[in-house]
């Protein structure tokens, strides 16, 4: 009896011991490094317009600071936990706008982990945005009208850190 019973606490004590542990294939690491860069808001104004206010939709950038925000101004950057953000400003009232656009440069640093897409890609049943497409109000003081935003409002210069 004694050996029946130690037969079997021998047998139940190795079917709870662990399996042998199998290989598994860890995921590589990512091997691409995001690019920082000081971003600039550039939009050509007519004469006398002044921006009053923009809105950027972003896919796939990072903000990692907001460098600067002009007086009199709503400064927002950021995103999701997916590719999805945004980078707008808008100014508190009319003598705040801005005529000149040296006001909207070195605005933010962002980072980008690809290049610039400058139109939405379709793949398939799949969309991917464009990195940087938006609106930005133009006013004068009898006139308000709104320009499509791009790729190209948006001025990339690598860098580290805001100035």
């Amino acid at each position: 009896m004694r050996r029946f019973i130690t037969t079997t606490v021998a047998v139940l004590a190795a079917s709870c011991s662990p399996a042998p542990a199998e290989k598994v294939q860890k995921p590589a690491a990512a091997t691409s490094k995001p690019t920082t860069y000081l971003a600039s808001i550039v939009i050509p104004l007519g004469p006398g317009e002044r921006v009053s206010a923009f809105n950027f939709d972003t896919w796939g950038v990072d903000v990692v600071a907001v460098c600067r925000i002009p007086p009199g101004w709503w400064i927002k950057g950021g995103r999701s936990a997916t590719a999805q953000g945004v980078i707008a400003g808008e100014g508190s009232h009319g003598v705040t706008w801005i005529g000149d656009m040296t006001s909207l440069e070195n605005l933010m640093l962002v980072s980008l982990y690809g290049p610039v897409r400058e139109t939405e890609r379709k793949n398939g049943p799949t969309t991917w945005p464009a990195t940087f497409k938006g609106l930005a109000a133009l006013e004068t003081p009898d006139t308000q009208r709104e320009v499509a935003l791009g790729h190209a409002n948006v001025r990339l210069v690598p860098a580290d850190a805001c100035p």
